[in-house]
């Protein structure tokens, strides 16, 4: 799995930086100014804007589809802070976290390839020939700081695999246990939408045909398409029942395996259920490999914590304060 991690990762970072991007805005920043340092390293303006800018044109296409424009000015973790800012610290954030990654790195004896380095400069000269050159001096795009960020994204992933491996965590069968059930759903809708009282008898009648037929020995699938509705499967446990409704697991619960519900009405739906297994191997499998990793990012980012002392962030907030969002930038089509 570390090998797969560590291939997926730098296939997508590639993919990523040859994105086109158009934009426009004030007058470009000086890249060479001192915004930060990290322990006793400096980090250039011109580095952390480009991965604000960057990672600019992903939240902007996601919360503005959402939201609408003016997003930097909302408060949209309710911290009290605009989402600039919020956005600009988690910025600052990864910064830190990238110079301390590289300044452990030779501990763990991490550090770029050959085939890495080239990759890099290939990456950073494709960004740089797809963006014009507008966009690239807002930006504060060149190829030393292109490769520079990507060096540093590589290198914070190669330490990852490596805290992710001496983590060492371990996840039982028991801890994840899943058990998997077949269902049948029917929303009552609301307002113009809303089943009648007459639609709401007509579907519990078909549920019931359901269970009789699943009790006779059919599968909770066949049955459901007899009677022109659909059955789903799922699972849950502990960590995954909040997936579902509270009546869903409540009635899950006073299940043996095999075993189908009554027809189960809620103020919003309608239900049937079958436990179609008390132990699902591969429901557990997917669980376990979720906690396992869950567990070692916990680890990861324990030691980078314990870290930040060690190598602490100070922002020349003069500095930093130049950075505004007074520009738009898109990935454009491909």
């Amino acid at each position: 799995m570390k090998v797969y991690r560590k291939s997926l990762v730098a296939a997508a970072m590639v993919v990523c930086m040859a994105l086109g991007m158009t934009g426009c805005g004030s007058e470009p920043l000086d890249g060479k100014q001192i915004a930060a340092t990290v322990g006793e390293t400096e980090m250039t303006l011109g580095e952390a804007n480009f991965l604000l800018r960057y990672q600019q044109v992903q939240t902007e296409s996601y919360y503005e589809s959402m939201l609408g424009e003016g997003i930097y000015e909302m408060d949209l973790y309710g911290t009290g802070a605009t989402y600039a800012e919020d956005f600009k610290a988690s910025i600052m954030d990864q910064m830190q976290e990238y110079y301390i990654m590289e300044a452990k790195a030779a501990d763990y004896g991490v550090a770029l390839t050959e085939e890495d380095t080239a990759a890099i400069a290939e990456a950073a000269a494709k960004f740089l020939s797809d963006n014009d050159a507008n966009t690239k001096e807002q930006m504060t795009a060149d190829q030393a700081t292109v490769e520079r960020i990507l060096t540093l994204m590589t290198i914070r992933n190669k330490m990852e695999n490596v805290l992710y491996a001496e983590a060492d965590v371990t996840v039982t069968d028991e801890e994840a246990a899943q058990r998997g059930f077949s269902y049948i759903s029917v929303t009552k809708g609301s307002g113009e939408t809303a089943l009648t009282e007459e639609d709401i008898q007509s579907y519990k009648d078909k549920l019931a045909n359901v269970a009789e037929a699943v009790k006779g020995g059919d599968t909770m699938e066949g049955a459901a398409v007899a009677e022109g509705m659909t059955a789903y499967t799922g699972s849950y446990g502990e960590g995954t029942d909040a997936y579902y409704a509270e009546a869903m697991i409540a009635a899950l619960d006073a299940l043996k395996e095999g075993e189908v519900s009554d027809v189960i009405e809620t103020d919003a739906e309608l239900y049937l259920l079958q436990v179609t297994a008390d132990f699902d191997e591969a429901a557990t499998a997917s669980r376990k490999e979720s906690l396992v990793l869950s567990k070692q990012s916990a680890y990861y980012n324990s030691v980078l914590e314990s870290w930040k002392a060690e190598y602490p962030l100070t922002v020349e907030e003069a500095v930093w304060e130049q950075v505004v969002f007074d520009r738009s930038y898109e990935a454009k089509a491909e």
